[in-house]
């Protein structure tokens, strides 16, 4: 048959689903390239990204592709540069505002909890953390987008990551992944 091949070697499927985030995203594909392969999943993490830096590509990295849906899961460098919340929190809801104006259905994570940034050990993220996720979910609550909780699932008593699910407490291990596929 003359067609057999060509689609697979000249046609890439549009994916179904683009997670776009930072370093934690980026590793994901690292630790279960499976889960991204077998459901058509693209992954557009880039290590050391704030969510400016996501919202400048996400019309390459998540519009161009039009998949039916997009995760979006940022905000941890944010902190951890010390960047205002305000800012942080107009880029999450502008890069979900583009996706929903172009049929895109939204989801938006939580951030992972952090005790301590091994870069910048000024911060206080157990404080910032929760109240940021709080800030989330509304903007999810109020646009009818999907809120991913992360956060709960993950959290030690002193608010940071369980050490099973981190390689350093903001990096998660494979086990740390195996919740996020869930």
């Amino acid at each position: 048959m003359i067609f057999k091949g060509i689609f697979k070697k000249d046609i890439e499927l549009k994916p179904q689903v683009v997670f776009i985030g930072d370093s934690i995203t980026e590793e994901w594909l690292i630790y279960n390239k499976q889960f991204f392969d077998d459901n058509n999943f693209k992954n557009c993490g880039i290590s050391g990204q704030v969510t400016r830096q996501m919202l400048n590509r996400f019309r390459k990295d998540v519009i161009k592709p039009s998949p039916g849906l997009v995760v979006i899961s940022g905000g941890t460098n944010d902190i951890a540069n010390e960047i205002e919340w305000s800012k942080t929190k107009t880029n999450l809801t502008e890069m979900a505002k583009m996706a929903a104006e172009n049929n895109i259905k939204v989801v938006i994570c939580s951030i992972h909890p952090v005790y301590r940034y091994p870069w910048n050990q000024n911060i206080k993220p157990t404080v910032l953390i929760p109240q940021y996720n709080t800030e989330i979910k509304e903007i999810c609550d109020q646009n009818n987008y999907h809120y991913v909780d992360y956060y709960s699932k993950m959290v030690t008593g002193n608010g940071g990551m369980r050490s099973e699910f981190t390689t350093d407490g903001v990096h998660c291990t494979k086990e740390g992944y195996a919740i996020m596929d869930q």
